[in-house]
């Protein structure tokens, strides 16, 4: 379990480091807030004020790199970004900013599996001719994005539940389950990114 903790706080660097052509990307932003975050919650004792301040950054980060993908309306998108960070920001602070809002984060997790959809349907839709080499990373990062989504969503929707009454249980699943689903999103995004670099220089 320390193994796979150490692992997944320096995935990021996956993509910080082995994908530094994208340096200033959203993506790149995506695995820097990641990474900053993991080391403030070693450093510091406000460790759920950071944690809580990742998941409001990783929607908006997320909400920005599926605008043009998936949404036909800058409208739409304001409007769906607006109501749903204003409400996790809303319920964090009545809650209490210095306590994790998983429960509410689900929320978040589950925009981002409609996400995920929403691109695999538009992908499907395109004329076949049009998916080429370059379409892959898009593919390999929403993979990423949607399987961490769909592994992080029942535990954060059930976290207060199981840290009241199986707390033990809780912190085991977060130290395997979420560890290895982090670990498998930041490389994946990794080895997307550092294929499109290829197939772009082809």
């Amino acid at each position: 379990m320390i193994l796979l903790k150490v692992v997944s706080t320096i995935s990021p660097l996956f993509i910080l480091i082995g994908c530094w052509r994208h340096r200033f990307t959203l993506l790149w932003f995506y695995a820097a807030a990641g990474f900053i975050t993991e080391i403030l919650s070693l450093v510091i004792k406000e460790k759920q004020l950071a944690g809580n301040a990742f998941l409001l950054v990783e929607f908006l980060i997320l909400s920005l790199y599926y605008r043009k993908k998936i949404y036909n309306s800058n409208l739409l998108f304001i409007i769906i970004t607006l109501c749903v960070s204003g409400w996790f920001v809303l319920n964090t602070f009545i809650k209490s900013i210095y306590v994790m809002n998983l429960a509410d984060a689900s929320a978040f997790c589950l925009v981002y599996i409609l996400y995920s959809i929403l691109f695999f349907y538009s992908y499907l839709k395109k004329d076949p001719s049009a998916n080429t080499q370059h379409n892959m990373a898009d593919i390999g990062i929403t993979i990423a994005i949607f399987v961490f989504a769909s592994g992080s969503f029942m535990l954060f929707l059930f976290s207060p539940l199981q840290l009241k009454n199986e707390t033990e249980e809780f912190y085991i699943l977060w130290g395997t389950v979420f560890t290895s689903l982090n670990i498998f999103r930041y490389t994946l995004i990794a080895i997307a990114l550092y294929k499109k670099t290829i197939y772009n220089a082809e």
